[in-house]
């Protein structure tokens, strides 16, 4: 198990409260922590707490999937060609 800073607190108390950092001031929290966890139920030690399983948080819109960036390349390519064969046709003209 990983040893968590004491924050001037005893070291036998330490190991009782949370220490999370709170938002105003930066104090350690002083909550007890959920069993078998490290922290309370605030910040991260209720069961169910953390990120979903997989990659879910970071799909947004699918602009930058594999897949997304396959179909952009080959647009670009399309275009380019479109524009080269134009270009020869300009010069029949």
């Amino acid at each position: 198990m990983k040893k968590r800073p004491s924050y001037g607190i005893p070291h036998e108390d330490a190991r009782s409260i949370c220490g999370a950092k709170t938002q105003p001031d930066g104090t350690p929290c002083r909550s007890p922590p959920e069993p078998g966890r490290s922290r309370c139920r605030l910040h991260g030690g209720a069961p169910g707490s953390g990120p979903p399983l997989g990659n879910k948080n970071a799909y947004k819109n699918g602009m930058h999937t594999a897949e997304m960036k396959a179909e952009r390349k080959r647009i670009r390519t399309l275009i380019s060609d479109s524009l080269d064969f134009l270009s020869q046709l300009g010069d029949f003209y």
